[in-house]
């Protein structure tokens, strides 16, 4: 027996997933989005749009510095690494952008939550959806 594709990522998925994410502990509020920064649903009163645009940005960066990044020292090491989440760091609070097969999950923190935490209860909750 193979196993399932992965659904396709429409707007009803991405509310399913944003609904799910919304309710692990040390998440205030969520934003979920395509690869390319479309089908952006959140939890929130923030503008989805220009939240996807940040997490595509972001991840798009980032991802970037894997692909040639300089091969000495530490660059090696992110130039042969596959991009799982960013950690942002405010006088706001903390946020993360979690890379989830087909789309991102951008996730502002609750005060004080940790986010390796955080981070691995919305992989667990990505993972039921896959």
């Amino acid at each position: 027996m193979s196993a399932s594709p992965p659904p396709t990522f429409t707007e009803a998925f991405a509310q399913r997933l944003v609904n799910a994410i919304a309710l692990a502990p040390g998440v205030r509020e969520v934003t979920v989005c395509g690869r390319e920064g479309d089908v952006a649903f959140t939890s929130g009163g923030a503008d989805c749009r220009k939240e996807a645009a940040l997490a595509r940005f972001l991840v798009q960066q980032a991802e970037a510095m894997t692909d040639d990044g300089d091969l000495r020292g530490i660059g090696r090491t992110v130039a042969t690494s596959q991009l799982e989440q960013i950690t942002l760091s405010g006088a706001e609070g903390d946020s993360l952008v979690v890379v989830i097969p087909d789309c991102f999950a951008l996730v502002e923190l609750h005060p004080g939550a940790a986010p390796a935490n955080v981070a691995a209860s919305i992989r667990a909750v990505a993972r039921r959806y896959q």
